[in-house]
């Protein structure tokens, strides 16, 4: 498509995925825009590369099944999902889930560069930008090893798209379940969209045992590859003093890339 929109703060709601796909929509294959409207569709009728489609935007695909729009849909009708990524292999979904056919689904996040100014670049140098943030921990996607386990490793991937970045020193709070159970600061955060073969066996050997507590195969890499890298030290675990999330934080809900930012303070009372 050429030239990456550049944005210079992440999209993180629906909101922001219609602000892109107006900048870009033409580059996307809509070369005339119109107006909303009230059958259930963002926009329910528009040309898409010579078709008459449906439109429907989500910040996620997921979103698609939590609103339900599966039951709206017409047979017919070309469908059209318009997200920020497809976490959830939508068109699959719901052609096995409700036996509907859904056109395509356009990810956006495939054609934006999040960048920063030079003011950003220089608060993130100095370290006056890190970020105070909680992360959670699910055994059942780590072979079951408990959070402990990661004290002598250096790496810590995630499921979560954090293509905004993390900025070195941020402090990570762990939640599992409705605990706190420990932390690390971040060293550096590297997101990687796609790597090609060559590149990923060198990767494997990279990233294999003991810099993570795994030794992957090159099938499982290609097929289930997590693009955010969280390289880290100071790892801390709380065992001493159960720390209960919704006691410690009980206003706080976790996004849905999978993350809740919270202040210095907040931060501190917890590792006290």
């Amino acid at each position: 498509m050429g030239n990456k929109l550049k944005l210079y703060s992440p999209v993180t709601e629906e909101a922001g995925v219609i602000m892109v796909f107006t900048k870009m929509h033409e580059q996307l294959g809509f070369k005339k825009l119109v107006t909303s409207s009230a059958r259930g569709f963002d926009i329910d009728s528009i040309d898409y590369k010579g078709r008459d489609v449906t439109i429907e935007f989500e910040y996620v695909s997921s979103n698609y099944i939590k609103h339900e729009h599966p039951f709206k849909m017409i047979d017919g009708r070309k469908y059209v999902v318009i997200c920020w990524y497809d976490d959830c292999d939508l068109k699959a979904k719901v052609k096995q889930e409700y036996n509907k056919e859904i056109e395509e689904v356009i990810c956006l996040d495939k054609y934006v560069e999040v960048v920063s100014d030079t003011e950003n670049q220089k608060s993130n140098k100095d370290n006056k930008d890190i970020k105070y943030l909680i992360l959670n921990y699910n055994p059942d996607y780590a072979d079951n090893r408990s959070f402990y386990e990661w004290s002598n490793s250096n790496l810590y991937r995630l499921n979560s798209r954090f293509s905004d970045g993390i900025p070195e020193g941020s402090k990570v709070l762990i939640k599992q379940g409705n605990f706190i159970v420990g932390g690390f600061d971040v060293v550096r955060y590297q997101y990687i969209e796609e790597l090609s073969d060559s590149e990923l066996e060198l990767y494997k050997k990279l990233t294999d045992y003991p810099i993570t507590l795994f030794d992957n195969d090159m099938s499982d890499l290609k097929n289930e590859f997590i693009k955010g890298h969280i390289f880290y030290d100071n790892f801390f675990i709380i065992d001493k003093v159960k720390i209960k999330f919704s006691e410690a934080f009980p206003n706080k809900r976790m996004s849905y890339d999978g993350r809740i930012y919270i202040t210095k303070e907040e931060y501190d009372s917890v590792i006290k």
